[in-house]
This record gives structure tokens, C-alpha cells and sequence, in this order.
């Protein structure tokens, strides 16, 4: 069997996109992202392309964090909140989250009016002195 060669994200967003379909379109196809060499932008990001990055347990040496300090970030409408609320759960005395309400995924990466430089500054402050 060989594997798919469509593109992960559409040449044009229909209109009955996902919002996470939607929300990485936004990103990556348009100037906010888009890169003519970003595996994201192009097509050289296949349905198989994150294949191993979710073929191992992600969770396995998370005890090797401890006694470092963690410090996640997410956005509240992000589809993949989860996983850091996850990471959290598994070492609440080590990992702090910070939730940034009315950001999903990708707003974290450009929107300088939604990303919490205050907390960033003060966990770094706090934990690389």
C-alpha cells in the first residue's frame, strides 16, 4: 500500500472546514505563516507525516522533568489542549499551565496581543535565575 500523497491542509478552505482544519489554514496558506520551504505551507506534510510522532508515549520519562520547573501554554480554544492539560495532571508540583482564553492553536505563535509575555517573563525570571 502506498501512502497518501494529498496534501494535509486544502488549496482552498471550503466552507465547511473544521476549526482546526480551519484555524492551521489561516496560519500556514496565508502571510501569517506561509513559507515556500515550511512543510506545513507545502505539500510536503502527508496524512503519514506525523505518523511517528504519535507512535511513542509521549509521557514515558516525564519523571526526568522533576526538579525542574515546566511552564506550558496553551490556548483555550486549542484542540490540542489537552495534552498539556495532561502533562500538568502528571506533575502538578512541577509543570504550571497557563490557559490563554480566546486563543487556539496557532494563535500563539503570531498573536503578540494574546501571548503572555508577563507570565513567560516572570517564570523564566523566577526559575533561570
Amino acid at each position: 500500500m502506498s501512502p497518501p500523497v494529498n496534501r494535509v491542509l486544502p488549496q482552498a478552505l471550503p466552507a465547511d472546514a473544521d476549526p482546526v482544519t480551519a484555524s492551521f489554514f489561516d496560519y500556514y496558506r496565508t502571510e501569517r505563516g506561509y513559507h515556500p520551504r515550511s512543510i506545513n505551507s507545502t505539500t510536503a506534510w502527508t496524512g503519514t507525516t506525523p505518523t511517528a510522532f504519535f507512535a511513542f508515549r509521549q509521557m514515558t520519562n516525564i519523571d526526568m522533568l522533576a526538579p525542574r520547573q515546566a511552564l506550558l501554554v496553551a490556548g483555550a480554544d486549542a484542540h490540542s489542549l489537552h495534552y498539556s492539560e495532561d502533562v500538568q495532571a502528571m506533575a502538578p508540583d512541577t509543570v504550571d499551565l497557563v490557559t490563554v482564553p480566546g486563543a487556539d492553536h496557532v494563535d500563539l505563535y503570531d498573536r503578540k496581543d494574546l501571548i503572555p509575555f508577563g507570565k513567560l517573563d516572570e517564570f523564566f525570571t523566577k526559575n533561570l535565575a
